[in-house]
């Protein structure tokens, strides 16, 4: 049961991590790149040990910051790709009932419609196959 619950977390994150990487990310990089860019060399005060936070300290953080960026990057990237592997192993027929639920977020009313099931038959799809790779 528990992968199962795996399974089905990691598809529902699948949507956020392509939105994060889309948007997100290049924001916050850029954010944090215009940053370090601003910073000023550093100053024979500071090579001589003066007070408060000198600018190597801030670059060291900014640093640090993209570096947390990246590993953010990486783990939606393994999200997406673990997700996409799964599509694969879903039976060809149902493989666009989970990419239209999970990469969207589509309502199952709406995915019930659009492929002619009923609500309730979506529900045990969904459940049949998460529960039928979990096993395998």
């Amino acid at each position: 049961m528990n992968d199962v619950n795996y399974i089905k977390g990691q598809l529902q994150s699948w949507r956020a991590c392509i939105n994060w990487i889309a948007e997100k990310y290049p924001e916050k990089l850029f954010e944090l790149e215009h940053n370090l860019k601003n910073l000023k060399g550093i100053s024979y005060e500071e090579k001589q040990g003066g007070h408060g936070i000198d600018e190597s300290l801030r670059r060291s953080e900014i640093n640090d910051e993209i570096n947390k960026l990246k590993k953010e990057k990486q783990h939606c990237e393994s999200v997406i790709s673990f997700c996409e592997m799964i599509i694969e192993k879903i039976q060809p027929h149902y493989q666009d009932i989970f990419r239209y639920r999970y990469t969207t977020y589509s309502t199952i009313s709406w995915i019930a419609y659009k492929f002619g099931y009923e609500k309730k038959t979506i529900y045990q799809i969904i459940d049949r196959e998460t529960e039928r790779i979990a096993n395998e």
